[in-house]
């Protein structure tokens, strides 16, 4: 299920996402290493159209970039074919 939240696209389950990239769950990480979650430090949003509740849409997101620290992830919202909003999350 996806969500669109206060202008910021979310992904409600992010968990299967982390989980095909081979990212242990946050159950996991906490008792090694105190992580409970993933920071965000930037958030960029680029609204091209509206997209009302009950709209049927396709999220697209990937990791576009893996660094020591830190990841970068791309969402991008499609309704028939058309790119409605894009955005990136560090």
């Amino acid at each position: 299920m996806h969500c669109f939240q206060n202008k910021v696209l979310c992904l409600i389950d992010k968990l299967h996402f982390f989980m095909s990239c081979g990212v242990p769950t946050w159950r996991e990480l906490e008792p090694v290493n105190g992580i409970n979650g993933t920071p965000l430090l930037e958030i960029q949003t680029k609204f091209y159209r509206a997209v009302t509740y009950g709209t049927e849409i396709e999220i697209h997101s990937c990791v576009i970039e893996w660094r020591e620290k830190i990841f970068i992830q791309r969402h991008q919202v499609w309704q028939d074919g058309e790119l409605m909003c894009e955005g990136l999350e560090t």
